[in-house]
């Protein structure tokens, strides 16, 4: 079986800051609304700007690093394996990161910010997007659309399968495998046609390109909103 095609390191770094950076040279004046989502529908004629995600995200990082030190004390692969696999829903579950990036994309094709991720259904109506996947072909909808190269990647190492997966208990690890069941156990057998096995180089990529992508974001992120810190009304 051969290896998953991800986006190195390098191109993960180069896409978030491609994005950023594509808004501040030609939206400066809405870079700021995209950074900082505001709720305009929580209290009716009332702007609000609440902290709740930025606690998440913390959070997240919190995590990220009190796992990161275990797993230097580890020497059993499928240890190792349970840990990065779970690190890696984590991360790919956090909304900010996320939410960010769709709004930034919003402001390059000439949209209003939203301080909900939403989505036109199949019937014309508003919905919001609650699940990754939902969010994910969102930014890569626009990315697309202004040929840029964030939602491609992030689509190629978002793997809902191992989410769902990992979450529900419907896998099991040998030697050197992660196992999905669930399809395995259904009638007919639905995984015959797709990817029902990961190596564990498989999904240590996987894991290191949404450690990448997160650490990146908060790196870029941290730059860009760095100057409306400065005592001064925005």
């Amino acid at each position: 079986m051969s290896g998953i095609e991800l986006p190195s390191g390098d191109e993960i770094q180069k896409a978030v800051f491609e994005l950023f950076d594509r808004v501040k040279k030609s939206c400066p004046e809405n870079l700021l609304s995209a950074l900082v989502p505001i709720d305009t529908s929580f209290e009716p004629g009332y702007k609000l700007i609440d902290y709740l995600r930025d606690y998440e995200m913390q959070e997240v990082c919190n995590f990220l690093n009190d796992f990161k030190l275990i797993l230097e004390k580890i020497d059993n692969n499928k240890q190792e394996m349970r840990i990065k696999i779970m690190i890696y829903c984590h991360i790919m579950e956090a909304d900010l990161p996320f939410i960010i990036l769709w709004n930034l994309l919003r402001v390059l094709n000439g949209q209003q910010c939203e301080a909900e991720f939403r989505m036109i259904n199949k019937k014309g109506e508003k919905v919001i997007c609650e699940y990754p996947d939902q969010k994910i072909a969102e930014i890569e909808k626009l990315s697309r659309q202004l040929k840029l190269a964030i939602g491609e990647f992030i689509r190629k190492f978002w793997r809902g399968d191992i989410r769902n997966a990992f979450s529900h208990s419907q896998y099991f690890l040998s030697d050197n495998f992660f196992t999905i069941t669930r399809d395995l156990l259904l009638i007919p057998r639905k995984s015959l046609n797709k990817r029902a096995v990961y190596s564990y180089q498989d999904i240590d990529k996987l894991y290191s390109c949404a450690v990448s992508f997160l650490s990146t974001f908060i790196d870029v992120y941290k730059r860009y909103i760095s100057p409306y810190k400065d005592g001064n009304a925005y």
